[in-house]
């Protein structure tokens, strides 16, 4: 008797695993990485591979028109110097921000569109002068692969950063004390499913800024950023 009972138990619990073992794959199964999402970021930022050759003209000529007296060459002479040709750029500032976007999934193909807002304090110093970035944005287009638990994909797009110009230097020079780049940006990233509708993800974007509506300048801005997400 106690046979019998012994090896219904063992076949109930067998049953028992197969069938909550099936809802578990299938409930698996029917999570989509598809739909829309909104989260925030935070991580560090780094600047680099700057070109403001277009600035020393433009500073120049501005600081020899309102400039008078035994000052008026010396001044721009030190601004075509060492602290022009080697500006100081405060790497490795923080960032955060806040990212929204919509995924479609065919397969394990997914793909989507993802807007991100990002401000830092990376600042390009000359001397006592130079420029802040205030915010950068960004608008994405995104092509990844469903891991199952995780997403991996890969993301370029316009971007767009407002700096903020600081110093009497600058005042000098423009009228405007805030100017705008465009450019373009391209990512590289995971997600992992936190349960929920939860995501954790890492992210690494290349900014690189060549239009700028203030004069010729190049600049470039790396981020990596961990990105906690919420999927509706």
């Amino acid at each position: 008797m106690t046979g019998i009972f012994s090896a219904r138990a063992i076949r109930a619990t067998v049953l028992l695993c197969a069938i909550s073992c099936g809802s578990g794959a299938a409930e698996a199964q029917d999570q989509t990485w598809a739909g829309p999402y909104l989260g925030v970021q935070v991580g560090g930022a780094e600047a680099g591979g700057l070109e403001f050759d277009g600035i020393v003209e433009p500073v120049m000529q501005t600081m020899l028109r309102r400039r008078t007296g035994p000052g008026a060459l010396q001044f721009p002479a030190l601004l075509a110097g060492a602290e022009m040709s080697g500006p100081e750029i405060e790497n490795h500032s923080p960032i955060y921000g806040f990212h929204a976007g919509w995924d479609w999934q065919a397969g394990a193909l997914v793909w989507g569109v993802e807007l991100a807002v990002t401000r830092t304090e990376t600042r390009i110093s000359i001397g006592e002068n130079g420029l802040e970035m205030d915010h950068a944005a960004r608008l994405m287009g995104r092509l990844g692969y469903d891991a199952g638990e995780a997403l991996v994909y890969v993301a370029a797009g316009p971007a767009r950063a407002k700096f903020s110009a600081y110093g009497d230097m600058m005042d000098a020079a423009f009228t405007d004390d805030s100017f705008t780049a465009t450019g373009l940006a391209l990512a590289a990233g995971t997600e992992v499913r936190l349960g929920g509708g939860w995501t954790l993800g890492g992210e690494l974007v290349r900014h690189s800024y060549d239009d700028w509506d203030m004069a010729d300048v190049s600049a470039e801005l790396t981020t990596f950023s961990l990105k906690l997400t919420h999927r509706f």
